[in-house]
Protein backbone atom coordinates (compact mmCIF):
# COMPACT_ATOMS: atom_id res chain seq x y z
CA UNK A 1 0.00 0.00 0.00
CA UNK A 2 1.36 3.06 -0.84
CA UNK A 3 -0.04 6.03 0.97
CA UNK A 4 -0.65 9.41 -0.62
CA UNK A 5 1.01 12.71 0.74
CA UNK A 6 2.15 16.35 0.18
CA UNK A 7 4.64 17.17 -2.20
CA UNK A 8 8.33 16.83 -1.33
CA UNK A 9 7.20 14.52 1.23
CA UNK A 10 8.74 11.26 2.34
CA UNK A 11 5.89 8.35 2.11
CA UNK A 12 6.36 4.66 3.55
CA UNK A 13 5.43 1.53 2.22
CA UNK A 14 3.68 -1.01 3.93
CA UNK A 15 4.67 -4.14 1.87
CA UNK A 16 3.20 -7.84 2.65
CA UNK A 17 4.95 -10.89 1.19
CA UNK A 18 3.40 -13.72 0.37
CA UNK A 19 3.06 -16.09 3.14
CA UNK A 20 3.84 -13.79 5.96
CA UNK A 21 2.07 -13.68 8.87
CA UNK A 22 1.59 -10.34 10.29
CA UNK A 23 -0.01 -8.89 13.49
CA UNK A 24 -1.48 -5.53 13.48
CA UNK A 25 -1.39 -3.62 17.28
CA UNK A 26 -2.96 -0.42 18.03
CA UNK A 27 -5.74 1.43 20.79
CA UNK A 28 -8.85 1.65 19.89
CA UNK A 29 -9.74 4.30 17.17
CA UNK A 30 -6.13 3.65 16.19
CA UNK A 31 -7.54 2.79 12.51
CA UNK A 32 -6.67 -1.05 12.66
CA UNK A 33 -9.77 -2.19 11.05
CA UNK A 34 -9.59 0.84 9.07
CA UNK A 35 -6.48 -0.64 7.73
CA UNK A 36 -7.90 -4.24 7.39
CA UNK A 37 -10.95 -2.76 4.96
CA UNK A 38 -8.61 -0.64 3.21
CA UNK A 39 -6.31 -4.75 2.20
CA UNK A 40 -10.04 -6.16 1.50
CA UNK A 41 -11.06 -3.83 -1.05
CA UNK A 42 -13.92 -2.98 1.10
CA UNK A 43 -12.75 0.64 1.53
CA UNK A 44 -11.62 2.73 -1.54
CA UNK A 45 -7.92 4.82 -0.48
CA UNK A 46 -8.20 8.86 -0.09
CA UNK A 47 -5.01 8.98 -1.03
CA UNK A 48 -2.63 6.55 -2.95
CA UNK A 49 -2.56 3.12 -4.50
CA UNK A 50 -2.64 -0.50 -3.06
CA UNK A 51 -1.44 -2.80 -5.33
CA UNK A 52 -1.84 -6.92 -4.89
CA UNK A 53 0.77 -8.59 -6.93
CA UNK A 54 1.85 -5.66 -8.42
CA UNK A 55 -1.71 -4.54 -10.22
CA UNK A 56 -3.78 -1.78 -8.60
CA UNK A 57 -6.11 -3.30 -6.43
CA UNK A 58 -8.91 -0.52 -7.99
CA UNK A 59 -8.12 -2.47 -11.57
CA UNK A 60 -8.84 -5.85 -10.56
CA UNK A 61 -12.43 -7.32 -10.77
CA UNK A 62 -14.30 -8.15 -7.84
CA UNK A 63 -14.67 -11.48 -7.91
CA UNK A 64 -10.93 -12.47 -8.42
CA UNK A 65 -10.65 -10.24 -5.45
CA UNK A 66 -13.30 -12.19 -2.96
CA UNK A 67 -11.92 -15.20 -4.79
CA UNK A 68 -8.32 -13.85 -3.23
CA UNK A 69 -9.16 -12.49 -0.07
CA UNK A 70 -11.08 -14.01 2.82
CA UNK A 71 -11.81 -10.69 5.40
CA UNK A 72 -13.25 -11.48 8.54
CA UNK A 73 -14.71 -8.71 10.23
CA UNK A 74 -14.86 -7.88 14.17
CA UNK A 75 -19.08 -7.83 13.96
CA UNK A 76 -19.88 -10.42 11.00
CA UNK A 77 -23.26 -10.46 9.67
CA UNK A 78 -25.03 -13.06 8.21
CA UNK A 79 -27.55 -13.16 5.37
CA UNK A 80 -31.05 -14.16 5.40
CA UNK A 81 -31.38 -18.06 4.52
CA UNK A 82 -30.10 -21.64 6.23
CA UNK A 83 -26.67 -21.78 8.22
CA UNK A 84 -25.48 -23.97 4.63
CA UNK A 85 -26.45 -20.78 2.30
CA UNK A 86 -24.29 -18.60 4.68
CA UNK A 87 -21.27 -20.66 4.82
CA UNK A 88 -21.56 -21.47 1.05
CA UNK A 89 -21.62 -17.75 0.17
CA UNK A 90 -19.91 -17.19 -3.00
CA UNK A 91 -17.37 -20.73 -3.16
CA UNK A 92 -18.71 -23.96 -4.48
CA UNK A 93 -19.75 -26.48 -2.32
CA UNK A 94 -17.27 -29.28 -1.29
CA UNK A 95 -20.24 -30.88 0.25
CA UNK A 96 -21.48 -31.96 3.71
CA UNK A 97 -18.33 -33.94 4.98
CA UNK A 98 -15.75 -31.11 4.10
CA UNK A 99 -18.27 -28.28 5.72
CA UNK A 100 -18.73 -30.68 9.00
CA UNK A 101 -14.76 -31.66 9.11
CA UNK A 102 -14.00 -27.86 9.11
CA UNK A 103 -16.56 -27.30 11.55
CA UNK A 104 -15.56 -29.47 13.76
CA UNK A 105 -11.93 -27.82 13.90
CA UNK A 106 -13.54 -24.52 14.54
CA UNK A 107 -16.22 -25.61 17.11
CA UNK A 108 -19.22 -24.49 14.78
CA UNK A 109 -20.34 -28.21 14.30
CA UNK A 110 -21.95 -27.79 17.74
CA UNK A 111 -24.45 -25.29 16.58
CA UNK A 112 -24.79 -27.88 13.51
CA UNK A 113 -25.35 -30.83 15.77
CA UNK A 114 -27.47 -28.87 18.59
CA UNK A 115 -30.22 -28.88 16.38
CA UNK A 116 -32.55 -31.04 14.49
CA UNK A 117 -32.11 -29.37 10.96
CA UNK A 118 -28.67 -28.93 11.60
CA UNK A 119 -27.18 -27.48 8.30
CA UNK A 120 -30.62 -26.38 7.27
CA UNK A 121 -30.60 -24.04 10.61
CA UNK A 122 -32.69 -20.84 9.73
CA UNK A 123 -30.71 -17.62 9.66
CA UNK A 124 -32.59 -14.37 10.02
CA UNK A 125 -31.05 -11.33 8.42
CA UNK A 126 -27.56 -10.00 10.25
CA UNK A 127 -27.83 -13.63 12.28
CA UNK A 128 -30.29 -12.63 15.19
CA UNK A 129 -30.86 -15.48 17.11
CA UNK A 130 -27.20 -16.28 17.26
CA UNK A 131 -24.64 -15.27 19.85
CA UNK A 132 -21.86 -13.22 18.60
CA UNK A 133 -19.23 -16.05 19.11
CA UNK A 134 -21.74 -18.53 16.86
CA UNK A 135 -21.77 -16.07 13.78
CA UNK A 136 -18.02 -15.83 14.06
CA UNK A 137 -17.66 -19.25 14.21
CA UNK A 138 -19.85 -19.74 10.87
CA UNK A 139 -17.60 -16.17 9.17
CA UNK A 140 -14.14 -18.25 10.26
CA UNK A 141 -15.65 -21.44 9.09
CA UNK A 142 -16.77 -20.11 5.48
CA UNK A 143 -13.66 -18.33 5.36
CA UNK A 144 -11.31 -21.56 5.95
CA UNK A 145 -13.13 -23.44 3.67
CA UNK A 146 -13.04 -20.99 0.83
CA UNK A 147 -9.06 -21.03 1.61
CA UNK A 148 -8.39 -17.63 0.17
CA UNK A 149 -4.44 -16.54 -0.48
CA UNK A 150 -5.13 -13.42 2.07
CA UNK A 151 -6.35 -13.84 4.96
CA UNK A 152 -7.75 -11.17 6.56
CA UNK A 153 -8.96 -11.82 10.61
CA UNK A 154 -9.82 -8.37 12.82
CA UNK A 155 -10.23 -9.53 16.75
CA UNK A 156 -11.62 -13.18 15.29
CA UNK A 157 -11.92 -14.60 19.02
CA UNK A 158 -12.89 -11.47 20.94
CA UNK A 159 -16.32 -13.36 21.39
CA UNK A 160 -14.89 -16.88 21.97
CA UNK A 161 -14.72 -19.05 25.22
CA UNK A 162 -10.41 -19.54 26.08
CA UNK A 163 -11.65 -23.72 24.97
CA UNK A 164 -13.18 -22.43 21.87
CA UNK A 165 -10.28 -19.82 20.89
CA UNK A 166 -7.60 -22.75 21.35
CA UNK A 167 -9.76 -24.55 18.47
CA UNK A 168 -10.02 -21.67 16.10
CA UNK A 169 -5.86 -20.97 16.38
CA UNK A 170 -5.72 -25.02 15.50
CA UNK A 171 -7.98 -24.32 13.18
CA UNK A 172 -6.14 -21.59 10.96
CA UNK A 173 -2.77 -22.68 12.04
CA UNK A 174 -3.55 -26.40 10.35
CA UNK A 175 -4.82 -23.95 7.30
CA UNK A 176 -2.09 -21.56 6.71
CA UNK A 177 -0.82 -22.98 3.40
CA UNK A 178 2.80 -21.70 2.79
CA UNK A 179 1.83 -18.67 0.47
CA UNK A 180 -1.27 -17.66 2.79
CA UNK A 181 -0.77 -14.10 3.97
CA UNK A 182 -2.10 -13.67 7.45
CA UNK A 183 -3.12 -10.47 8.10
CA UNK A 184 -4.26 -10.39 11.92
CA UNK A 185 -5.43 -7.58 14.15
CA UNK A 186 -5.81 -8.65 17.77
CA UNK A 187 -4.73 -7.64 21.27
CA UNK A 188 -4.92 -10.43 22.89
CA UNK A 189 -0.87 -12.66 23.18
CA UNK A 190 -1.96 -16.17 22.10
CA UNK A 191 -2.70 -14.78 18.88
CA UNK A 192 -0.08 -12.28 18.08
CA UNK A 193 2.67 -15.69 18.97
CA UNK A 194 1.30 -16.89 15.39
CA UNK A 195 2.83 -13.78 13.69
CA UNK A 196 6.46 -13.38 12.85
CA UNK A 197 6.11 -9.70 12.07
CA UNK A 198 3.94 -6.78 14.13
CA UNK A 199 2.74 -3.39 13.29
CA UNK A 200 1.55 -0.91 15.32
CA UNK A 201 -1.14 1.43 14.42
CA UNK A 202 -1.63 4.91 16.47
CA UNK A 203 -3.47 7.73 15.06
CA UNK A 204 -4.14 6.43 11.38
CA UNK A 205 -0.50 6.25 11.08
Amino acid sequence: AYPGGRAGLIVPKLEFAPGERIGILGGVGSGKSTLLKLLSGLYAPGEGQIFMNKLDMSQIAEDVLRENIGYLPQDYRLVNGTLRDNLLLGIPDPGDDVIMEVAQQTGLSKLITGNERGLDLEISEGGRGLSGGQRVLTGLTRLLLARPKLMLLDEPTSNLDIDTEALVLRAIQERLDADTTLVLVTHRLQLATMTARLIIVANGQ
